[in-house]
């Protein structure tokens, strides 16, 4: 991640990792020399197959209410 983002993008996630991750090629592909963040609230189960990991590349994730 660039240390001074031009752009910061927020997403609450609930079972949508896939998505997500299709999401962060597609900007990257498109936005070639753009610096952002991804911040992602994770909402989804603490058990759920499909939660975005706090490990995940790409992307800054925090606990969500859920």
């Amino acid at each position: 991640m660039p240390s001074h983002p031009e752009l910061t993008i927020c997403t609450v996630s609930y079972e949508s990792t896939e998505w997500l991750r299709l999401n962060l090629e597609l900007v990257r592909r498109l936005n070639p020399d753009s610096g952002f963040r991804w911040l992602v609230a994770e909402n989804s189960l603490a058990d759920s197959t499909t939660r975005l990991g706090s490990d995940e590349p790409g992307f800054e994730v925090i606990e969500g209410a859920a």
